[in-house]
């Protein structure tokens, strides 16, 4: 009797083990198969990703180049309204040195 549980035990463990084998070959497929879906996938993404980070360096270089160019027309724009109102008072002093009439 003892015998026979043992021998039944050896071919439980055995069937198990089998079992485990089976598992173990299956998940190492899944995982396979999972890898080869993932990496180009997680691939692609890298690439996008540093598609993107130079578009970014570009358009950041693109707006300092604007900015540049905006500070530069800011300044020209003073300056000509620095010259208006020269312009103009020195229009107004003449005015009314060779208009009379107009100064009150």
């Amino acid at each position: 009797m003892h015998e026979r549980s043992g021998a039944h035990f050896l071919i439980t463990l055995q069937a198990r083990t089998e079992e485990l084998e089976r598992l173990r070959v299956a998940a190492a497929v899944n995982t396979a198969r999972s890898d080869a879906s993932i990496i180009p996938k997680e691939s692609a993404i890298v690439a996008e990703a540093a598609r993107l980070r130079q578009r970014l360096a570009l358009e950041e270089e693109r707006c300092s180049r604007l900015a540049e160019s905006l500070r530069g027309a800011e300044s020209t724009i003073s300056g000509l309204r620095d010259e208006l109102a020269s312009s103009r008072r020195s229009l107004e002093g003449s005015s009314a040195l060779h208009a009379p009439w107009t100064a009150a």
